[in-house]
């Protein structure tokens, strides 16, 4: 519905959506981790990074400032967190956050919307892929894995 809005539309509600995008972005990093496994869904996770996705469109100046904590965020617990230890009695055991394919796809999304239009988010993106490539301890002898 929002995509679907003009900003002409949207500018009595403009205030009102600038806070809530500030709101989902929050909600987001704060979450805790719900998916178990692939086949467990965090709906309310892939609902809010659709919400703030489709805002973020209407409102891109607002990217640079969101995308300098949800980024990374994004990059490390949400998507290529590597769990340590045998996971029993620990948290990271159950990052990353996203592991449903449907959370994985609404993370992607969300990092590609923040990345458009923004130079500093598509940095950290791509400082972050070169450094994850470069540590080789995640690897194995699985073709998947590379």
């Amino acid at each position: 519905m929002i995509e679907s809005l003009s900003l002409a539309d949207l500018a009595s509600l403009q205030d009102s959506f600038l806070a809530l995008i500030d709101s989902l972005a929050r909600s987001i990093q704060t979450r805790e981790i719900k998916e178990t496994n692939t086949k467990s869904e965090d709906k309310i996770l892939v609902g809010l990074m659709g919400i703030l996705r489709a805002l973020l469109q209407k409102y891109p100046k607002k990217k640079a400032e969101v995308g300098a904590k949800l980024v990374p965020h994004l990059l490390s617990d949400c998507l290529f967190e590597i769990p340590l230890g045998s996971g029993l009695g620990h948290h990271t055991a159950n990052k990353p956050k996203c592991k449903s394919p449907n959370s994985r796809t609404a993370a992607l999304q969300l990092l590609t919307v923040l990345s458009r239009d923004s130079l500093e988010n598509l940095q950290m993106i791509l400082r972050y892929i070169r450094e994850f490539s470069q540590e080789a301890s995640w690897r194995t002898n699985k073709v998947n894995d590379w």
